[in-house]
């Protein structure tokens, strides 16, 4: 029980890291585009 636990809180961690990545990038790309 312990494990699954331990599994379900890394993958929402994996997650949610994915998430700010993506949402950084994002933001940079649209900081690019517009000072062009």
């Amino acid at each position: 029980m312990r494990m699954t636990e331990t599994l379900k809180t890394l993958i929402m961690l994996d997650a949610t890291y994915v998430v700010i990545a993506i949402m950084t990038v994002l933001v940079f790309v649209y900081l690019e585009l517009k000072s062009q």
